[in-house]
């Protein structure tokens, strides 16, 4: 995963409005620290940060479909992963030792 993939889905796609756009998370219990080719921790460069960038590179085609009558979506999909963790802010990529032992 890296944002350089978003970026040129986002290209490809073009000035065609996007009636729905549906964010399912992508990776998940990876067993040790891994990082995205942009150096972002996995869970949070997969699950979160490429889901923010898709979303607003897309915000123009999402317009473009609510502009035209219709209704534009953004749905985001989820587990209920969030119940067990938290987010550490003073080590948001989990690089402290011993950090990424409860992911």
């Amino acid at each position: 995963g890296d944002l350089s993939s978003v970026k040129s889905f986002a290209k490809r796609w073009g000035y065609r409005p996007c009636d729905v756009l549906m964010l399912n998370a992508g990776v998940m219990a990876i067993p040790q620290r891994a990082t995205t080719e942009d150096g972002f921790e996995r869970h949070l460069g997969v699950n979160h940060l490429g889901h923010f960038a898709l979303t607003a590179r897309l915000w123009p085609a999402l317009k473009k479909a609510a502009a035209g009558g219709g209704a534009a979506r953004v749905v985001v999909v989820s587990s209920d992963g969030h119940k067990k963790g938290t987010i550490r802010f003073d080590d948001i990529n989990l690089e402290k030792p011993g950090a990424y032992k409860d992911c």
